[in-house]
């Protein structure tokens, strides 16, 4: 039963060297290597699996050699002791026959101690022998593998260093394409500067083109205004020159005109066609519009009504915005026949013969002039015989004038405390004398001519 253990323990413990030399082979090598490996592995095992057989077969085997298939020691040692009694007997034939007993009987016991063992070991040396050439081949295999990688190490080296060049071209190229950047963002700041440079020439261009066309507006305009006496003047607008202008009520003097004194006219109405027509061309209106804004300010009241009157019939209000809705004019020793404005101006009016003005929101400073206005705020009246609408509650009351309102006659509240009104007739219809404090009508009536050049005072 210790001899069968005994050979169980070893065949399993073949087994299991077996198993991982088996998996070794199917995965450690390849081509010619696995088909020398699988070869021998297969070849061991058919020894492996022979001597197996020869096991189950041992006894057939055994007889068949020494005659007899189990000895013990017992039977040797009886062998040995009746072969040396017979021998001591003297009985030769029984001491050879026990002779070849005792050799029988301890080959048999020797061959059936150590068959066992012999299987046991010639398996495992045949598996150790397999197991060291296949660490050879693992070996061998192992080298290959690790020359292998260090050829991909090799490969990934030059890739690596391919890598390492490439990005040395590239950072080149990136600080290439930054000085070029930089050179761009140069030359974009010298372009700026020319673009700058051309801008003020050109700015200073427009402005000679502006100056050059205000002066040539101006020449155009002052060429073609004329100046005319009053007395023409008026019989043009249709007055009869022989009816005073204002008559006291009981004094009986007179306030007359001056024929001889001259006005200045706005210029020709084909002059102010033509600049008008130039500016509804949507190419030059915006340019047009601002020369006539200029000349509004001019010194010669004349190109300045001229531009005025242009200007009304443009309605520049959109374009022009606060320049035109505030703009300030004066006007001075010249003839309005009709003017009408959309704006919020301040218009001075001095030694001005109008004939008819309209400004819902004008402001209006008449001062030694006449004029008829309609639709407009009047602020102040001085030296002025005034006609239309006048606005009692101005902080200016008049000073010296003669005014008709359209409201009724009893309805006015005007002069102050340093000032008194006396009923007058202005044309043929009752108006307001304003005047100073204990002056008489003809006082006022007289610093009225004074004053006003366009006017004559007759006693």
């Amino acid at each position: 039963m210790g001899k069968q253990l005994y050979f169980y323990l070893g065949f399993f413990s073949a087994g299991l060297l077996a198993v991982p030399m088996a998996t070794g082979i199917m995965g450690a090598t390849e081509q010619e290597m696995r088909r020398i490996a699988v070869t021998l592995f297969i070849a061991v095992s058919v020894l492996v699996f022979f001597l197996v057989i020869a096991l189950f077969f041992r006894g057939w085997i055994l007889r068949r050699m020494f005659g007899r298939a189990e000895a013990t020691l017992d039977d040797v040692s009886a062998s040995l002791i009746s072969g040396v009694s017979a021998a001591t007997a003297g009985d030769r034939e029984a001491a050879t026959k026990h002779a070849q007993e005792l050799v029988q009987r301890g080959m048999g016991w020797y061959a059936w101690t150590g068959f066992y063992r012999w299987v046991i070991a010639t398996a495992v040396a045949l598996l150790l022998a397999f197991g060291a050439f296949m660490g050879t081949v693992l070996l061998f295999e192992q080298n290959r593998k690790l020359g292998e990688q260090t050829e991909a190490l090799r490969t990934q080296t030059e890739r690596l260093t391919e890598q390492t060049d490439f990005m040395r071209v590239q950072t080149e190229a990136v600080q290439a394409q930054v000085q070029l950047m930089s050179q761009q963002t140069e030359s974009m700041r010298l372009q700026n500067d020319r673009m700058d440079a051309q801008t003020q020439q050109m700015t200073l261009q427009n402005e000679l083109v502006m100056l050059d066309l205000v002066d040539k507006l101006r020449g155009q305009f002052k060429s073609t205004s004329t100046e005319m006496s009053l007395r023409d003047i008026l019989n043009e607008v249709g007055v009869l020159v022989t009816m005073p202008v204002v008559k006291g009520t009981d004094d009986g003097c007179l306030l007359t005109w001056n024929f001889e004194h001259t006005l200045a006219r706005p210029a020709s109405p084909a002059t102010l066609a033509t600049v008008e027509g130039l500016a509804r061309n949507p190419l030059l209106r915006g340019r047009m519009l601002d020369a006539l804004l200029l000349l509004t300010q001019d010194d010669d009241s004349a190109v300045a009504l001229s531009a005025l009157q242009v200007l009304s019939r443009l309605n520049p209000g959109e374009e022009l915005g606060e320049r035109w809705l505030d703009l300030e004019v004066t006007l001075r020793g010249v003839f309005v026949g009709d003017l009408n404005l959309d704006t919020r101006a301040l218009v001075f009016l001095n030694d001005t013969y109008v004939e008819r003005f309209a400004c819902e929101s004008c402001s209006l400073y008449i001062e030694r002039s006449y004029a008829e206005a309609e639709d407009a705020r009047v602020d102040a009246l001085i030296h002025t015989v005034f006609e239309g609408p006048y606005d009692a509650t101005s902080a200016l009351p008049p000073i010296v004038s003669v005014f008709r309102d359209t409201r009724p006659f009893g309805d006015l509240r005007v002069g102050s405390a340093n000032s008194e009104t006396v009923s007058v007739v202005l044309g043929d219809q009752d108006a307001i004398l304003d005047r100073g404090p204990r002056v008489s009508t003809c006082e006022a009536l007289s610093s009225l001519a004074e004053n006003a050049p366009m006017f004559a005072y007759q006693p």
